[in-house]
């Protein structure tokens, strides 16, 4: 053969197997042309902080009820401060605490009676010990008493709230009640005596009363109430009526100033002063804050004078206040 056919031969042959060697490895790949590998993207690695379920705190479930040796307490004579607020007089303060003002001059050595400066503390006595030991017991009348709505104040205190409403058909007056807080085993922590910012109680009207307990006290604990002194009014005090009543709240509604006219009524005696209290209560009708403005005034029957207080909350917003006045010679 002669080598020009050789080639013919060798090219024919190559031609027919070089496509079935294409397909071979297109077909091995799948018809898809091979790519590199994409990327690995490297996740950092995250330090993992064990979880620990909070161990639940357990809920106390009713108090014991305090056996005979855990009664309320009265306090002690120690002798307590008040602090001067605006319209305080010593008068006023010496009603208020069931003591003269000689005694509370005596106590507090050089004292201005007609001076009386905000924010001052005045030493309160409490008398001796006869007195404290004998304080009388719960009274009869069938008076009702909310249960202590108690708020913290500053530096660990408590401020305790109950409203005691009077039923009967008679006036009262020097209405008291014991508070006493209990720890959460049953055991009495301590008492206060709670007073009302005025003195009487009307047929068919409510007072605030208020006791303060200062710290340490209990971080879980119940506070309950028992009716001290309620005594038959000896008669019908001056007549007073409000009238222009106004009433401003802040923004926060944390604090409500009141304001308006009091008009002695043309059957009263003349009166040398007047209280006037206003009582903020929250949205669930529980009191939240009260205060006492004492008004020194001769008012003659059928004459007025005006009155201007802030109240305060002690917590939640003020939902709506009440404004209550007395006339006293």
């Amino acid at each position: 053969m002669s080598k020009r056919g050789y080639n013919l031969i060798m090219r024919n042959f190559l031609w027919k197997i070089i496509p079935l060697s294409i397909i071979a490895v297109l077909g091995g790949s799948g018809c898809t042309p091979p790519f590199p590998p994409p990327a690995q993207t490297l996740t950092p690695r995250v330090e993992l902080t064990l979880y620990v379920s909070p161990t639940p705190t357990p809920t106390p479930g009713p108090f014991p009820t305090p056996n005979a040796t855990q009664q309320p307490k009265l306090p002690t004579p120690t002798p307590f401060t008040h602090t001067i607020q605006e319209g305080d007089t010593l008068s006023g303060i010496a009603l208020r605490y069931n003591t003269s003002v000689d005694e509370i001059m005596a106590a507090n050595p050089g004292i201005n009676p007609n001076l009386l400066i905000i924010g001052e503390e005045v030493v309160i006595p409490a008398g001796d010990e006869e007195a404290v030991t004998h304080l009388p017991t719960a009274t009869p009348l069938p008076l009702s008493l909310e249960q202590p709505h108690c708020l913290p104040a500053n530096q660990g205190g408590l401020w305790c709230f109950v409203e005691v409403a009077n039923p009967l058909d008679i006036a009262l007056e020097n209405v008291s009640a014991v508070v006493s807080v209990y720890s959460i085993a049953g055991e009495v922590a301590a008492s206060e005596v709670a007073l009302p910012p005025l003195n009487a109680l009307p047929p068919g009207g409510s007072l605030p009363l208020m006791a303060y307990f200062s710290p340490p006290l209990p971080e879980t604990f119940q506070a309950s109430v028992t009716l001290l002194t309620a005594l038959p009014a000896p008669g019908p005090g001056p007549q007073t009526t409000i009238t222009d009543q106004e009433i401003a709240y802040a923004s926060d509604r944390q604090q409500a100033t009141l304001s308006g006219t009091i008009t002695l009524s043309e059957e009263s005696l003349p009166v040398s002063h007047i209280w006037v209290a206003g009582i903020a209560y929250d949205v669930e009708g529980n009191i939240v804050g009260s205060r006492k403005l004492i008004i020194e005034t001769e008012l003659s029957p059928g004459q007025s004078t005006s009155f201007e207080l802030t109240v305060f909350s002690l917590g939640p917003a003020i939902d709506h206040v009440r404004v209550i006045d007395e006339g006293r010679d």
